[in-house]
C-alpha cells in the first residue's frame, strides 16, 4: 500500500501528472478537457483529467471531483490518487460507475486561488442563468468595504472601520451571511457567482450527459 505523503502534489503541474501516473498505473488512461483559453502562472497547459471506472453503461454512477475551488485541489487530488494507488476501485460494487474528475477548477488550482479566470466562485455558477439572478441586497451594501481602492492606505482604513460599525450594529453573523451567501452582481467582488455559464460548468455539464446517461442514480 502507498504512503499517504506520495499522494499529495506541490502545485497544479505535479498534482496533474501524478494523478495521470497513478490512474494510468492502475490501468486507466485519463481523458484530457484542456482549457485553450488561459494558461498556468509558468505558462503551461491546464485540463481537467477524467477517469471513467466500472462498467458502460451502469445503474449507478458516482463523481468525485477536486478543485472546485481551486487551490482546494491540492487535498482533492490527494485523496483521488491515494484512492488509485491504493486500488480502492476494486471493491466498488456491481453495476457501480465511478468518474473521478481531476481539477475541475484548473486556472485556480494552478495560480493558488479559489475563483476561476472570470473571478468566478464556481460552484455559485450552477444556476439557470436564462433568468434573472438573486439580488443580494445586503451585499450590495457592504461591497465598497470589501473592495477599497487601496490596500495599504487611507481607504483600506476607512472600510474596515466601516466593516466593524456594520458589525455593531448588525451584528457577525449577518455580516458573514451578507458577504458569503453569493452574488451576481460585481464581477471583481468576492463569491461572484458569473453572468453565464463559465468554461467548467459547461465541461462539467458535458461529463455528466456523457456518464451518467442511462443511470438509475
Amino acid at each position: 500500500m502507498a504512503h499517504v505523503r506520495d499522494f499529495f502534489s506541490k502545485d497544479y503541474s505535479d498534482a496533474r501528472k501524478r494523478f495521470t501516473e497513478a490512474a494510468k498505473a492502475a490501468g486507466f488512461t485519463p481523458d484530457r478537457h484542456i482549457h485553450t483559453k488561459v494558461k498556468g502562472p509558468r505558462g503551461e497547459e491546464l485540463s481537467v483529467e477524467v477517469v471513467r471506472i466500472g462498467p458502460k453503461p451502469a445503474e449507478n454512477v458516482i463523481f468525485a471531483t477536486s478543485g472546485m475551488h481551486g487551490v482546494e485541489g491540492f487535498c482533492g487530488s490527494g485523496a483521488q490518487v491515494g484512492w488509485l494507488k491504493n486500488e480502492v476501485f476494486k471493491e466498488l460494487p456491481k453495476k457501480t460507475a465511478l468518474v473521478l474528475v481531476h481539477a475541475i477548477n484548473p486556472h485556480g488550482f494552478a495560480h493558488e486561488r479559489r475563483v476561476n479566470e472570470d473571478n468566478v466562485d464556481l460552484n455559485r455558477n450552477f444556476r439557470d442563468h436564462r433568468t434573472p439572478p438573486p439580488h443580494n441586497a445586503p451585499y450590495a451594501e457592504v461591497h465598497p468595504y470589501l473592495m477599497p481602492s487601496d490596500w495599504n492606505g487611507p481607504a483600506r482604513k476607512a472600510a474596515d472601520q466601516a466593516i466593524e460599525r456594520y458589525i455593531a450594529a448588525r451584528g457577525e453573523k449577518v455580516f458573514q451571511a451578507a458577504v458569503s451567501t453569493g452574488q451576481w452582481e460585481y464581477a471583481d467582488g468576492l463569491f461572484f457567482g458569473g453572468r453565464g455559464a463559465v468554461w467548467s460548468n459547461q465541461l462539467w455539464r458535458r461529463l455528466i450527459r456523457e456518464h451518467a446517461a442511462g443511470a438509475e442514480e
